[in-house]
């Protein structure tokens, strides 16, 4: 039975009949599901934990929490219809990045300080470090895993795959290391003196791109053959690729690099940018938004112009690794945590005539599939499908004609 989950922020809307007309309360959130007034506030639903999120509302984007159930998970990627997230000797997995399976395999599991997971042809590979080695293991499902490949005195940071090449990016004796491989088991590592360790690869519009301490940026086309290049005053940590470019961040004092073809680099200094210059780690694509994380949560559709949609609230809490996948970003949080960065939906509502309830789906992902159904109290387990449909975007008319055979009802929209 494929399990259903709400469409983020696609808030209760209870419809309730007297006297000959409508009166609906709403949107409603859960749980409690007290009766907001207005745009809300607080995005939802939520569940338990120790720690309130501070959010700004921004249009257009909801952040739901969520928990993978694993403590420890380090890095995260979404391939072929499964989000993977590895670390701390355990594995989890995810069809829709909200409910979570854990996985702890006594043999073939997987070691080390994990830095980097991609997913290659058949397989994904997840780099790390293991001492002063480091360490390679390929997996065709995310739960068991290969015997560690050791690689001598290099130390990972990141991996990448395409066009039938893992590559793996970090540092050896204080210079960039790139390892290459083309099955996973044999690898070949080249050095650049001169050039800084290396934090982070990405591979898109024909180009491998890896970034680095003292502003080293790598490009190659096959892997293999590499242009070596500094970006003075900055020590990149993160690079992404989406919508035909390349997004950098240099987490210290808020340098924001962009390129179209990982090559010639537009660097915008902190002068530039928002007085609260985004400084994050890792970064990631998908639909149109790159998200970046740590120390808080920002969006941006374009790579210079970035908003915050979520304040660190305390020191201990940390992003550790986010990824794109079934129309929603994954953001893990040390401990277990997830944050789940979707679009925003919200169901309104008109009295038709005749009786009838019109509602209206504004927002989240055009194109989606999705079910509009209906409860007759909440909390609710026993929600009833009453249609399908295909989200148009913007607004996307529903109707329920059945709304005055009950005294009061409850409706959600959600997705497969």
């Amino acid at each position: 039975m494929k399990t259903l989950k709400p469409l983020a922020h696609s808030a209760v809307v209870a419809a309730v009949w007297l006297g000959g007309g409508w009166r609906v309360f709403g949107p409603v959130m859960g749980p409690p599901y007290q009766p907001l007034v207005g745009t809300p506030t607080m995005i939802g639903p939520w569940t338990s934990g120790p720690v309130p999120l501070r959010t700004q509302v921004v249009p257009g984007v909801a952040i739901i929490r969520s928990s993978t159930g694993a403590p420890g998970l380090e890095r995260i990627t979404c391939a072929n219809g499964l989000f993977l997230a590895v670390g701390g000797g355990v594995t989890a997995t995810s069809q829709d990045g909200f409910h979570w399976a854990v996985h702890t395999v006594t043999n073939n599991a997987i070691v080390g300080w994990i830095k980097g997971v991609a997913a290659g042809t058949n397989n994904f590979a997840a780099v790390g470090n293991l001492g002063t080695n480091g360490v390679v293991q390929l997996s065709p499902d995310g739960v068991v895993w290969s015997q560690p490949v050791m690689l001598p005195s290099v130390q990972l940071g990141g991996v990448a795959y395409a066009n039938g090449t893992y590559v793996a990016v970090g540092q050896s004796g204080g210079v960039s290391a790139v390892v290459t491989s083309s099955d996973g088991v044999h690898w070949n590592t080249r050095t650049f003196a001169g050039s800084g360790p290396l934090r982070a690869v990405t591979t898109g519009g024909g180009a491998f791109v890896a970034v680095g301490d003292a502003g080293t940026i790598l490009t190659s086309a096959n892997g293999l053959d590499w242009l070596t290049q500094v970006v003075p005053r900055t020590n990149i940590s993160s690079v992404a690729y989406g919508n035909g470019l390349f997004v950098a961040n240099e987490p210290y004092f808020g340098y924001g690099l962009t390129s179209t073809n990982g090559t010639n680099w537009v660097v915008t200094p902190p002068s530039g940018r928002p007085s609260s210059a985004p400084q994050w780690y890792s970064v990631a694509y998908g639909n149109g938004l790159f998200v970046g994380i740590d120390p808080n949560v920002d969006v941006s559709t374009n790579g210079v112009d970035w908003t915050t949609i979520w304040l660190h609230p305390r020191a201990e809490i940390y992003l550790t690794g986010v990824a794109y996948g079934a129309g929603t970003f994954d953001i893990l949080v040390d401990g277990g945590g997830l944050f789940n960065v979707s679009p925003r939906a919200f169901l309104g509502w008109n009295a038709g005539t005749n009786g009838l309830l019109d509602l209206t789906l504004t927002g989240g992902w055009a194109g989606q599939s999705c079910r509009l159904q209906a409860a007759t109290n909440l909390p609710a387990s026993n929600w009833v499908d009453l249609l399908t449909f295909t989200n148009q975007g913007s607004v996307t008319p529903l109707h329920d004609p059945g709304a005055t055979n009950y005294p009061r009802r409850f409706y959600r929209v959600a997705m497969p």
